[in-house]
């Protein structure tokens, strides 16, 4: 089974698709695990989407996110790519699932609740723009 994750820089502890430098997936049959630079670093807008293509294209077949580790049009990309989910605590470490991986495996779901996906916020150009908008009247009106 391959795994994804976003981790921290101690290349250990899980964090949100957005919010860690690596991307890792690991292969627990063959006991292979790789790095790749998190996408969502230079981007300002569809950071978790971006992420979730590489999960995708690296053939993941679990993704291990804490909560709100998913906006909803990232969550629905890897429903599509049939991508199932392992929702972990804040702060758990990888090696901590290498360690019991059939404790973990008993814990992955086909999908999440709703309650645990983010919330995309604004584009920060369509923020400026509606604050300029209501800042700056159009002329005549």
């Amino acid at each position: 089974m391959r795994w994804a994750a976003v981790v921290s820089d101690d290349r250990d502890t899980i964090v949100a698709l957005p919010d860690g430098p690596l991307v890792i997936i690991w292969d627990d049959v063959r006991e292979a695990e790789e790095f790749y630079v998190n996408p969502a670093l230079n981007r300002t807008s569809g950071r978790r989407f971006a992420t979730t293509q590489l999960f995708v294209e690296k053939k993941a077949d679990v993704a291990c996110t804490v909560d709100q580790g998913f906006c909803t049009r990232s969550y629905g990309e890897a429903r599509t790519a049939g991508l199932r989910f392992l929702l972990v605590k804040p702060g758990t470490r990888l090696s901590e699932i290498k360690a019991q991986p059939e404790e973990y495996r008993r814990q992955i779901q086909p999908e999440l609740d709703r309650v645990f996906l983010a919330i995309p916020q604004a584009m920060p150009e369509a923020q400026s723009a509606a604050a300029s908008s209501t800042t700056n009247p159009p002329a005549g009106k």
